[in-house]
C-alpha cells in the first residue's frame, strides 16, 4: 500500500491519499512516484496536481514496523522515507526532501539531527529558542507552560491558580511570578 500527498502551490498538504501497489509500478513492474502520481493526477481529473509519496510508518526520520496490534517492534533509518507521514496542514521541503509539521511559532527552528537522548527533540521537529522548563509540577501541582513568542519565553500558571502568571528563569531552572 503506497500513501500520496496532494500539495498546494506552497507545498502544504491539502489532502492524503491510499493507493494501491498495482497503481505505482510501470510497464516493467518497477514501483515509481511518477505512475503513483499520475495515476492520482488521472483519477482525480487534475493533471497539474502534485503528489509526493509518503510512508505511513515514517515519523521523525525513522520507519517504525509494527505488528498487529500496532506495536513498534523494530525501528529504522535506513528505510525511513521522507521525515514524516504529513497530515493536512503539513508542507513538503524540497530541499531536504521532507514533509515537516507546522511551525508553531516564528522564532522556533528545525531540529535535523538524530540526537534525542542528548537533546531531548527528534530529527524533524520544531524546537524552541528556549529550552522547555525541566520542571512540570510545584509539589503535586501540574504547571500549564505556554511559550510567549512576543517575549520569547516560557510562561506558566498552576493547574489549582490561572490567577498568578509565572515566568521561566533560566538560571534557577524555575518559575517566577510575574
Amino acid at each position: 500500500m503506497a500513501h500520496y500527498a496532494k500539495l498546494d502551490n506552497t507545498n502544504t498538504v491539502t489532502h492524503v491519499v491510499r493507493v494501491e501497489d498495482n497503481e505505482c509500478v510501470d510497464a516493467n513492474g518497477i514501483e515509481t512516484d511518477n505512475q503513483g502520481q499520475n495515476f492520482l493526477r488521472f483519477i482525480h481529473k487534475e493533471p497539474d496536481a502534485v503528489w509526493k509519496r509518503c510512508s505511513y510508518n515514517t515519523v521523525h526520520g525513522e520507519h517504525q514496523e509494527k505488528n498487529e496490534n500496532g506495536d513498534v517492534v523494530a525501528v529504522s533509518t535506513e528505510k525511513a522515507f521522507r521525515g514524516n507521514y504529513p497530515t493536512v496542514g503539513y508542507t513538503y521541503d524540497e530541499a531536504l526532501d521532507i514533509f515537516l509539521s507546522p511551525k508553531p511559532y516564528p522564532s522556533w527552528l528545525l531540529h535535523t539531527e538524530r540526537d534525542w537522548a542528548e537533546t531531548g527533540f527528534d530529527q524533524y521537529e520544531w524546537k524552541p529558542p528556549v529550552e522547555y522548563p525541566s520542571v512540570n509540577k510545584k509539589g503535586d501541582v501540574l504547571w500549564f507552560i505556554s511559550w510567549d513568542e512576543p517575549n520569547q519565553r516560557w510562561t506558566a500558571y498552576l493547574a489549582d491558580d490561572n490567577e498568578v502568571q509565572y515566568v521561566w528563569n533560566e538560571s534557577t531552572k524555575d518559575f517566577d511570578v510575574i
